[in-house]
Order: C-alpha cells, then sequence, then structure tokens
C-alpha cells in the first residue's frame, strides 16, 4: 500500500477546500471507492466524484451539520454517496458494514471548520460572544460541563500539550476558580492573567484550541484513525492527511513512518522483539506540502 503524508488546513462547510488541486492530483487512476473521513461541506468530495463518473464514495462527518451541509452540495451524486455521522476513528467498522469494498483513497482534513469557527452559538471562538460548547457532535460534552468536573491538574496538563501554553498552571486556576459558561466569559478570565506576546496573538487563542481538542478528543480520535489505516486501505490505495496543528503533524508523520518500516526495534538492541513486522505502507512525500501563495491569496487559512 501506498500512503502520502500531511499539509495544511481544514476544510470549511461553504467555501473551497483547502489544497483541492493537490489531493485530486494524488487520487488513484483505478479508482473505485474513496472515503472522505471529514466530508464537512463536501468541497473535497464533490471534486472526486465529478472527476470519477463511476467512483462510490463514503463521507464520514461527527459534526451532523456538516452531513446536512454534504448531503445538500452531493445530492446529484446521491446514488454514489453514503454519508455517516460518525467520528472518523469509525472508518473500519463503517466500511465493513457497507459491504463496498476496501477504498482505494482515504482522505482526513483534520481540525475545526470555518463553519464551525464563525457560527457564535457553537462556541469554539472568542471572537464571537455565544454559549461555551466547543462540539462537534452535539451527543458529547460541552466545554462549560467539561470545566465543571475537570481536575485542575489535568485541565492544566491539557492546556499545555495541546496548547503550548506556558501560563497553564495559572490558566487553569482562574478557570476552575470562576467556571465561565460563555466565550467572552473565558476569553476575558486568560486575557487577564496571560500577557500580551510581541506577536500580537490573542492570549485567548492557545487555550480555546487546547479545550476544543480535548472537548472532541481530537488526538485521541486521529490516533485510533491512524491504527486503523493500514488495514482498511485496498492494496496500492493512498491515504492522504491534512493538518494545521504540530502535534497532529507529529502523529501522521510518526505513525506513516512506523508503518513504512519492516522492523520498528532500537537499533541498540541484537536480536528483533517486534515480531518480524513488515511495513504496510509507502510514505510518499518525505517533506510536508505547503500551500501555494496563490492559495493563501485566496484562503488566509491555508497559510497554516
Amino acid at each position: 500500500m501506498s500512503a502520502l503524508a500531511y499539509a495544511g488546513d481544514d476544510m470549511t462547510f461553504l467555501h473551497t477546500p483547502v489544497f483541492l488541486n493537490e489531493v485530486k492530483s494524488f487520487i488513484p487512476a483505478s479508482l473505485r471507492l474513496a472515503v472522505d473521513c471529514t466530508v464537512g461541506g463536501g468541497g473535497h468530495a464533490r471534486a472526486i466524484l465529478a472527476a470519477y463518473p463511476t467512483v462510490r464514495l463514503i463521507g464520514l462527518d461527527r459534526d451532523p451539520e456538516a452531513i446536512a451541509a454534504a448531503s445538500t452540495a452531493l445530492s446529484e451524486f446521491s446514488e454514489r454517496v453514503h454519508l455517516v455521522h460518525t467520528p472518523f476513528s469509525a472508518i473500519s467498522k463503517i466500511v465493513n458494514q457497507m459491504g463496498w469494498g476496501q477504498p482505494d483513497f482515504i482522505l482526513a482534513d483534520l481540525g475545526v471548520s470555518s463553519h464551525q469557527l464563525n457560527e457564535s452559538r457553537r462556541g469554539f471562538s472568542f471572537q464571537f460572544d455565544g454559549p461555551l460548547d466547543m462540539r462537534m457532535d452535539p451527543r458529547d460534552e460541552s466545554a462549560a460541563d467539561l470545566l465543571k468536573r475537570i481536575d485542575q491538574n489535568d485541565l492544566a496538563d491539557a492546556i499545555f500539550l495541546f496548547g503550548q501554553e506556558r501560563h497553564s498552571r495559572r490558566i487553569a486556576r482562574y478557570i476552575k476558580a470562576s467556571l465561565p459558561t460563555t466565550t467572552t466569559e473565558l476569553a476575558t478570565i486568560i486575557r487577564n492573567v496571560v500577557p500580551r506576546a510581541k506577536d500580537n496573538i490573542d492570549p485567548a487563542t492557545r487555550t480555546f484550541q487546547a479545550l476544543r481538542m480535548l472537548v472532541n478528543r481530537e488526538q485521541q480520535e486521529l490516533q485510533e484513525w491512524l491504527t486503523s489505516i493500514p488495514a482498511t486501505l485496498a492494496p496500492h490505495g493512498i491515504v492522504a492527511a491534512i493538518s494545521f496543528h504540530s502535534g497532529e503533524d507529529r502523529l501522521v508523520k510518526e505513525a506513516f513512518k512506523n508503518a513504512s518500516r519492516d522492523c520498528i526495534c532500537p537499533h541498540n538492541i541484537p536480536a528483533c522483539i517486534c515480531g518480524g513486522k513488515q511495513a504496510t505502507l509507502t510514505v510518499l512525500t518525505t517533506k510536508p506540502i505547503i500551500a501555494s501563495a496563490s492559495e493563501i491569496a485566496n484562503n488566509v487559512r491555508a497559510r497554516s
């Protein structure tokens, strides 16, 4: 099997998806079945279905609003599309249930969408006043509820790990003392305890990112997805991941690298202890693909 590495941003429900041309160029000519693991508004999926008239596509998303948007956007291809409201970590289960065979192309566009960020009622962004929600799936626990039950030290650890925030201990202490329920309340708490950096990035940025990743178990979902890919992908198929967070980028790189090696034992041991592991993927892109200047000009979020 073959695998692509990683590249840059997330997908929006309503706007042009990131790396559309690159994604199309990676698709194998013999494509029969594709899985868009984060279908969003259907931008990537639509391009694939339009370019390959006989291809079937399974679209997954944990956000029911994304599934609804994709259903509308892909309505003309309805006979060739199956959309499922589920986290992308469930890809193996869904593929087996469908019975359409193994996919030749798997795509995951990681992170949060512009649609989610721009809707104040979703509570993802400090740029809008709204409930402190942050759930991609409404069946999950909201950020406000999570803050009520989580241990202060665990919260600080998450803010440091997912947000790379060096003031995480202090932020966690003040959050637990106030238990904010709106985005404005949370942002105000952070701004009052974290000095504004020289780069002029809002002090709330890193904590909001970390809390969102914690609420949605994003790195755990990604790890489960990466583990399932080798057995799910068809022989000679291709898997591609688009990431915009350094932690996600690292997980993808390490997983693809390990899957491409026959043996993962340390070099300083006398005998193999990994059970004679065989490579299941081949990394096709040894360096990250980044957005072009023209794409960044059209979509500033592609810069990440």
